[in-house]
């Protein structure tokens, strides 16, 4: 586009861009001469990139300083901002944004996620779905454990195999991870390695469909992830009246509220 000048279809009423990287900072380059308000949305806190980047994780302080000093420049460029939570947005104030910006959640469907107890009342989760949908995943006994996301490096799931390790000796404890993603093998293998493989329940990809009689069929949600800007999961859970054990981390303390819908742990 900025070798053959920028050409436009119809009249917008803003541009919007959901990168924050390369496409981004092309947008950027290319405002004086769409002359329209241009947007940007951010879903990520810069710890998450020392996930995936070479010796990240021993670099973790240094790579996040980085990531502070790459994206505040780029964002405040733009007419204005979006976060899902308020959490987020003060975050990314305290660390220089200048930008004016907007809070806008993500959204759960509450006709399908919704409490047990309350599913008489709803199109979705008629008597016996839940029932079909345990066999359909041969799901173990309680007490169980969910996790829904992504099997990812950012997700930190080996530190839930982990505390199923002590909560199998202690009390029966399983594990649903109802997602799939590269880390899958890894994450196997450190459950056979710490001797709960029967304990850890990797349930493939779950369709949107079955979702919601999952998390009802679960006793906890848990989650691990130290960079989350809100978490879909997590608000599903929510929704679902599932208490929660998670990360005092991120914006996870905007969803959970410690003693009272879960526990916030270090």
């Amino acid at each position: 586009s900025r070798n053959r000048g920028c050409k436009l279809l119809g009249q917008p009423d803003l541009i919007h861009t959901h990168e924050n990287f390369l496409m981004s900072w092309d947008l950027l380059l290319l405002r004086n001469e769409i002359n329209y308000p241009i947007v940007s949305s951010c879903y990520f806190f810069p710890g998450f990139w020392s996930f995936y980047l070479p010796a990240g994780q021993r670099f973790s302080t240094w790579i996040e300083r980085f990531g502070w000093s790459y994206i505040i420049p780029e964002l405040n460029r733009f007419d204005h901002v979006i976060f899902s939570t308020t959490t987020q947005a003060e975050i990314f104030q305290a660390h220089g944004l200048k930008a004016p910006f907007t809070v806008i959640s993500n959204g759960v469907d509450i006709t399908g996620y919704h409490p047990r107890q309350e599913r008489k009342f709803f199109q979705r989760g008629q008597p016996g779905l839940d029932d079909s949908i345990e066999k359909k995943y041969a799901l173990p006994p309680h007490p169980r454990l969910l996790f829904n996301g992504r099997l990812a490096k950012d997700k930190r799931v080996d530190q839930l195999i982990l505390a199923t390790a002590y909560l199998q000796s202690v009390a029966g404890a399983h594990l649903l991870l109802a997602c799939r993603g590269d880390e899958q093998s890894r994450l196997e293998q450190v459950s056979y390695q710490t001797g709960v493989e029967k304990s850890v329940h990797f349930l493939g990809f779950v369709p949107e469909a079955d979702l919601p009689a999952i998390y009802r069929l679960s006793d906890l949600f848990v989650i691990s992830a130290t960079c989350e800007v809100q978490s879909i999961p997590c608000l599903k859970a929510v929704a679902s009246g599932l208490p929660i054990v998670a990360v005092d981390s991120g914006a996870l303390p905007e969803l959970v509220h410690h003693g009272e819908n879960g526990y916030l742990v270090p």
